[in-house]
């Protein structure tokens, strides 16, 4: 009975590991080339310079807009990404 008890608690925790393994971030999946991002602490900067040429921000997370930049909104939104389009149309 106890050896039952001890495989399955085993068989569980082996389940669960691989369960979990499988969310840890891939670095395969980055989109942008190491050139792309730029520092918080550069863009903090840039912001606070009145004078300075500014970016273009589009916001696509779920909260926290940066300063002075245009919220799109989370872009697993279908409508979300279309206002993305949009303002990236502009870009152009």
């Amino acid at each position: 009975m106890k050896t039952k008890h001890i495989l399955a608690i085993s068989f569980f925790l082996f389940v669960v590991s691989i369960i979990l393994s499988s969310f840890r971030p891939r670095s395969d999946d980055e989109p942008w080339r190491p050139d792309q991002p730029m520092d918080p602490v550069d863009l903090a900067r840039l912001l606070s310079e009145p004078h300075a040429q500014q970016p273009v921000l589009l916001s696509i997370g779920p909260a926290t807009v940066i300063k002075n930049s245009i919220d799109i909104g989370a872009t697993n939104d279908k409508a979300n990404q279309e206002r993305l389009r949009v303002e990236l149309d502009k870009l152009s």
